[in-house]
């Protein structure tokens, strides 16, 4: 049985250009050795093309970043997830359309698309992709799923007509109520 884990590459306030870079390629490596999956999103301050300078500067430094750390991954042969992100929690690549392009901009097989359940429901999303890698699941505040939010029942019934067959992470905390997380994989299984 092989071993899974994910790496997020994310709120990394101080790291930027090729320090940030070097930092991904360890994450490859990290992936490498050990297997699982490397998880990354540009999430930083909040806002990462103005903290760059602005969109204009901000795109040719991640996409330079991106490639190299692609470049590694396909000689490896691992699984990149880009996720697309609140618009609360960035200013770039927070849309799964923008997104989704920016990845198949790449014609990568290494780069695939992450979503996460709050930053859709945040987003006000409710259109799916084809080629998702990972999906994280969680409510608002990230409390359990219960499906009074956000429509769990909607994103499941996509994810199986697209053949969704990756990741699906439980990411939401533990308490309240006291057996969240039995409720909220209890909630999600009942869907699948």
């Amino acid at each position: 049985r092989q071993r899974r884990f994910t790496v997020h590459a994310q709120r990394i306030l101080h790291l930027t250009g090729d320090m940030l870079q070097r930092f991904h390629l360890v994450l490859v490596e990290l992936q490498r050795a050990h297997g699982g999956l490397v998880s990354l999103h540009q999430a930083g301050s909040g806002k990462a093309s103005r903290d760059a300078g602005g969109r204009e500067a901000y795109e040719p430094l991640f996409r330079s970043s991106m490639e190299s750390i692609l470049a590694r991954a396909e000689q490896l042969g691992i699984q990149v997830a880009f996720e697309a992100i609140s618009r609360i929690d960035s200013d770039a690549y927070c849309s799964l359309s923008e997104t989704a392009e920016f990845i198949r901009s790449f014609r990568s097989p290494a780069l695939r698309l992450q979503v996460d359940s709050i930053h859709l429901h945040t987003n006000g999303e409710t259109d799916f992709y084809q080629g998702l890698l990972k999906v994280d699941i969680s409510d608002v505040d990230r409390m359990a799923p219960d499906g009074r939010h956000f429509d769990f029942p909607l994103l499941i019934q996509a994810l199986k007509e697209t053949g969704f067959q990756d990741y699906l992470v439980f990411e939401f905390r533990a308490n309240p109520p006291a057996d969240a997380a039995k409720a909220g994989l209890d909630y999600i299984r009942a869907l699948l």
